[in-house]
């Protein structure tokens, strides 16, 4: 027979923590705010709040009061207030398909040997499907403004997911595995705006059979929180790590789990292997060394993220991702790197920069495996624009590929790629896009099968370095050419400007991956100022006029990097040595 809950002190973790406020929006309201408030408890205390407890035994006169989950969530949900259920480990859980529909703040925290312990030893309890059955291990309606935890759990072996989640509420889940699980980790679906996922310190979604966690609706996910990491999920269809629906949003900021990267292993049969994105998702870094990462992911198309909503990334790494079309990225919706001044593309208030020397702003290593070809940036009717972004190491028919689309590249630097055909190309119908940009970018040590840029509409390529003997420009297009202050290897294709000059650019140490240029590089204070661009892809400022070097048409360095000092300047960033010697 369960038995009423006795009052007792309760761990800070299980105490109430927010409410959410009516009318206009405010600080409280904020997607920041709702997360550091789900974070630290407040000191009010809580209303008629109780523990109940499950395990063995249980009853009248036993020191646990209940002998079911579901026994005792029932109990929770006729107690008012905030509650809180512990699951001990005197009990297996299995096979479990437990029913959460609340009003209420509810926490349920495992890490309990018995009933009597009354602090949670992070041992993380087990309640499993056992892979029987119709209904997820646990089904969780949040309504109205209720916040339920999940704490200490490893939820595992459902037939068909980990969690469902509905509601307008939030779920926070905590210091949690979500494993192992058939139709896949999470899905969340959102009944109104304010509905969260939080992902929360130390929470693992691996190894499921579907995607890891899957978004519906106007929901908002959060996963900026250390030692997290959705990874090993496999899709039959779409979205093996995330797969974010329409409407929805995902905020992505975490720096991983124990070296390994927030977004990692994952597979899809077919589209984004680790992210598939039809609403909005912001990636960004939170720790400045440790950026976000979308690393080792498989699927057809879109490996590492395939996306027709709005993709936004910031100080991240999207790298050693392998499929057929866009192994790095596929995109069909637009997608903005490191750029200011687009709406949907606002910065998340916990995103910090990188520090310099962190491996930023990457996207290396993936590998196309379509013999047709395609780019491991790719896009179909969709937008690119980014800055200060490196690509290396990719192996594609095209490094970026964009047909009937706008590509924009700022302030890149593109080496050592394998392009088996053109590295930058842009295709297609005139009349709906089809436009390449290149400016202030470095193009070097590519091994490319015909041309380093072609275009069919719309071509400019300013302020660069093309260092790519033997491989040209191929413009096809009526739209408009535009080409000046390029320092390169080849003139084949481009005009006869006295802007653009064929010369050996001087880079520091290309053999050892140092792009940045010599003092007596004649890139060096080679261009006019341009306002738009500010920074170089290193995060220094652009225009640095050196005393010691003639300009030609102005301050401004050729290429991805702007020289800060002269040889002479000691303490130079870019000097090897404070003496005369060294000239680097």
């Amino acid at each position: 027979m369960d038995v009423p809950p006795p009052q007792v002190a309760r761990p800070a973790f299980e105490r109430p923590d927010s409410r959410r406020v009516s009318g206009p929006p405010s600080i409280l309201t904020s997607p920041v705010a709702r997360i550091v408030l789900l974070a630290v408890p407040l000191t009010a205390a809580p209303v008629d709040a109780a523990i109940f407890t499950v395990g063995f035994p249980s009853g009248a006169g036993q020191p646990c009061t209940h002998g079911t989950i579901q026994s005792a969530i029932d109990a929770a949900n006729a107690s008012p207030g905030f509650d809180t259920i512990r699951l001990t480990r005197s009990l297996s859980y299995e096979p479990e398909a437990d029913v959460v529909v609340t009003s209420q703040d509810l926490n349920i925290v495992g890490g309990f040997a018995t009933c009597s312990q009354t602090d949670s030893d992070a041992i993380r309890t087990v309640v499993s499907g056992g892979l029987t059955g119709t209904q997820p291990v646990l089904s969780i309606t949040a309504n109205g403004s209720a916040i339920v935890k999940l704490r200490h759990l490893e939820v595992r072996r459902s037939p068909t997911r980990g969690i469902a989640f509905s509601g307008n509420g939030i779920l926070q889940v905590i210091e949690s595995t979500i494993t192992l699980n058939r139709g896949g980790g999470i899905a969340a679906t959102a009944t109104g705006s304010d509905a969260e996922l939080i992902l929360d310190t130390g929470t693992l979604v691996t190894f499921n059979s579907g995607s890891g966690v899957t978004l519906s609706g106007p929901i908002e996910m959060t996963m900026i929180a250390p030692q997290t990491m959705i990874a090993y999920n496999v899709s039959g269809i779409s979205g093996g790590g995330l797969f974010v629906g329409a409407g929805a949003r995902a905020y992505i900021g975490s720096p991983g789990y124990s070296g390994l990267p927030a977004i990692y292993a994952n597979e899809a049969v077919s589209l984004g292997g680790g992210i598939y994105n039809q609403g909005t998702l912001k990636l960004f870094a939170t720790q400045p060394s440790r950026p976000v990462g979308v690393v080792g992911n498989t699927a057809s198309w879109g490996a590492g993220i395939e996306s027709p909503g709005t993709t936004c990334a910031w100080d991240f790494r999207i790298d050693d991702n392998t499929g057929w079309r866009g192994p790095a990225l596929h995109a069909s919706g637009a997608v903005v790197m490191n750029r200011d001044g687009f709406a949907e593309c606002t910065p998340h208030p916990a995103a910090v920069r990188c520090t310099a020397g962190a491996s930023c702003n990457s996207v290396s290593g993936n590998l196309s495996e379509d013999p047709n070809g395609a780019g491991a940036i790719h896009l179909d009717d969709g937008y690119l624009a980014a800055d200060r972004i490196c690509l290396r190491d990719n192996r594609a028919r095209f490094v970026v590929y964009g047909s009937d689309s706008d590509v924009n590249l700022r302030n890149c630097l593109i080496t050592d790629n394998v392009a088996d055909d053109t590295l930058l190309a842009a295709e297609g119908d005139a009349t709906i896009g089809n436009a390449l940009t290149v400016y202030g970018c470095t193009l070097a040590r590519n091994a490319i099968g015909a041309h380093t840029l072609y275009s069919t509409n719309h071509l400019s390529v300013a302020q660069s370095i093309i260092d790519q003997p033997g491989r040209g420009v191929r413009y096809l297009g009526s739209a408009g050419f535009l080409a000046g202050h390029l320092l390169v290897a080849e003139l084949d294709g481009l005009p006869a400007l006295p802007t653009i000059v064929q010369a050996d650019p001087l880079f520091v140490a290309p053999d050892a991956g140092d792009y940045r240029l010599q003092f007596q590089s004649p890139a060096v204070d080679w261009a006019p100022t341009d306002s738009l661009t500010t920074l170089d892809l290193a995060g220094n400022p652009r225009d640095v006029d050196l005393t010691h070097q003639a300009n030609n048409y102005g301050p401004r360095d050729l290429g991805a990097f702007e020289r800060q000092r002269g040889p002479w300047d000691c303490g130079a960033g870019d000097a090897i040595f404070c003496d005369n010697f060294d000239f680097k």
